[in-house]
């Protein structure tokens, strides 16, 4: 295996470095529209990190230029100068993107100094700095203008070559450094004979290597293809990789920053593990809710790739729809349609906003959570586990429909798998089942234990942290339903808010549900799919069993051992 790793590297490194490519995956580079401009210190970065653009002056120079340089090498080695001859002096300059495709640098009195020239009207423009270097303007999947049209005399691969490099428009500081810099005079003996036989002999060596590589290849290939289902599987790899690179829509970070009035604290809507939430605007008038990864949280930039990947496939009315994404330096910023009407927790734990749900819409609440469970579960083109199901991670639309949101930890199972292990648990206590607690065993009857103690959490209005059973202190919320259920009084478990008025058949029937759902062994715990003809009376019900943590208290469902294990609260907690 480490023989094919390092192989598959040796190619991928001779590829990139001697073969010009035209061809440019769309990934997710950090992104100017025309609705923001570079300027000052503001810098555009490629999503790998290794190349960089923005304004620059050289040595103690008051002149200064827009360019691209490697961004962890120093000093800075520049690749491509945009105003090679039209440097400027005592002004700001500002690198603008217009909806003519065209690239523009204008001083503080909006002169331009340099244009790319360009005529073509796009709809919708985006400069994106690729790692490979090369600077391009796009739009949709097309490529209007790219700066290795129009490379200087440092190349990289991909560049078209010209028949004199010197005499173009656009020149690298390389060159600059040695019209300006006398002590520099020397370097134009270089593009040289002693060079070709350098690169000559090089290139030798890297073609030999290749060819024993592929050899090598080949013959571990074939051994690998051998052995039942590998074909399938190589072929499901590849099938996935090449659909994770159509990714959402990339937003400007100044179209979201003017969205929330700069994340103002009055636009602010909650704050979680995450980080925190706000409310925009966008110019069309569309409403949207944008999380902004915190630098210290705890999720991290694996969870935020995740629910990018994961939520750009996933289509569903009962799953909060993810408009896009935005990645600026350090910001990353997720974009989803707004739900007015906030998360399940905002009302249902609270003794005024409850009284607007009642029972039936508690019903239809419950219903929708399971058909959205069943889509991830079951019907969706992923087989996907949450993994942080719960009250505040479930919100409503207008009509207090649910939309189930946050998938930042969630995970995906391939054909017929069935459960994982884990040793960092990622979740909110309460809602972890016993399996996933204890030994970080996770499957898709994890989500059903957290659906569960969902269900029971709405018909009571009682939050499973902090509630302990009147009559047995020992007792959890899932322990007090149980006891009553015992003692045939599950009507009582019913948000008092509706003793004394006639209970709709379906809530004791929610009651039953939610109790199969979160017992203690999850081969006892039903799927989605049954969970959703059971609602409906469209299946019979079996008798429960005892339910997880039945004896555990309300603050400390279970202990997890530190050093093997880390856990975390949830994404996002809404005010």
């Amino acid at each position: 295996m480490q023989t094919y790793k390092v192989l598959m590297l040796m190619l991928h490194t001779f590829f990139f470095c001697i073969i010009p490519t035209s061809s440019i995956q769309y990934e997710t580079f950090s992104a100017i529209t025309p609705d923001h401009s570079i300027q000052g210190n503001e810098t555009l970065v490629s999503s790998s990190g290794t190349f960089e653009a923005g304004f620059f002056n050289f040595a103690n120079s008051q002149l200064q230029y827009f360019g691209i340089w490697y961004k962890t090498i120093s000093p800075k080695v520049y690749v491509w100068i945009a105003n090679r001859d039209s440097p400027i002096q005592n002004s700001t300059p500002i690198l603008k993107l217009t909806y003519k495709d065209t690239l523009t640098i204008v001083d503080d009195s909006r002169t331009i100094i340099w244009s790319s020239n360009a005529s073509t009207v796009a709809a919708k423009p985006v400069l994106l700095l690729l790692d490979s270097g090369n600077l391009v303007v796009k739009d949709g999947e097309r490529i209007l203008w790219e700066s290795f049209d129009y490379p200087g005399d440092t190349f990289l691969a991909g560049m078209k070559l010209k028949t004199s490099l010197l005499n173009g428009p656009y020149m690298s500081l390389t060159s600059w450094k040695s019209v300006d810099d006398p002590s520099l005079d020397h370097g134009r003996n270089r593009r040289s004979f002693n060079k070709m036989k350098l690169a000559g002999a090089l290139v030798g060596v890297i073609l030999f290597i290749m060819i024993l590589g592929l050899a090598t290849l080949t013959y571990i290939n074939r051994k690998k293809l051998a052995k039942p289902g590998m074909l399938k599987t190589l072929y499901m790899k590849h099938k996935r990789d090449e659909e994770d690179v159509h990714l959402s829509t990339i937003f400007g970070f100044s179209t979201i920053s003017n969205a929330t009035n700069h994340f103002s604290d009055h636009n602010k809507l909650g704050q979680g593990g995450f980080g925190p939430v706000y409310k925009g605007i966008l110019e069309d008038g569309l409403e949207i809710a944008v999380k902004r990864l915190s630098e210290i949280s705890a999720q991290g930039e694996e969870q935020f790739k995740n629910e990018v990947m994961l939520m750009a496939k996933l289509q569903h009315r009962n799953l909060v729809k993810l408009l896009g994404c935005s990645i600026f330096q350090d910001e990353k910023l997720l974009i989803y349609e707004l739900m007015p009407n906030r998360s399940l927790n905002y009302f249902i734990f609270d003794s005024t906003r409850k009284k607007q749900l009642d029972l039936i819409k508690r019903f239809q609440i419950i219903d929708g959570i399971a058909r959205g469970l069943l889509y991830l579960h079951q019907d969706s083109r992923l087989r996907i586990i949450h993994r942080d199901l719960k009250t505040s991670n479930i919100l409503l639309d207008n009509d207090m429909n649910p939309r189930i949101s946050d998938f930042g930890l969630a995970r995906t199972f391939l054909g017929d798998q069935d459960e994982s292990n884990t040793k960092r648990l990622m979740g909110t206590y309460g809602y972890m089942p016993p399996e996933y607690a204890v030994r970080g065993c996770f499957s898709i009857k994890s989500d059903v234990f957290s659906f569960g103690v969902i269900v029971l959490e709405i018909i009571s209005g009682r939050r499973i942290r902090n509630f302990y059973d009147p009559c047995h202190h020992h007792l959890n919320l899932l322990g007090h339903a149980w006891r009553l259920w015992g003692e045939e009084k599950a009507q009582e478990l019913i948000d008092e808010l509706f003793h004394g008025t006639v209970i709709p058949c379906e809530i004791l029937r929610c009651i039953h549900i939610g109790l199969l759902c979160v017992q203690q062994r999850p081969e006892h715990r039903p799927n989605m799919s049954s969970v959703v003809l059971m609602l409906n009376g469209e299946k019979l019900l079996p008798e429960p069993n005892q339910p997880g943590f039945y004896t555990a208290t309300a603050h400390h469902p279970i202990q997890v051992d530190s050093s093997q294990n880390e856990a975390s609260l949830s994404l996002l907690e809404a005010r």
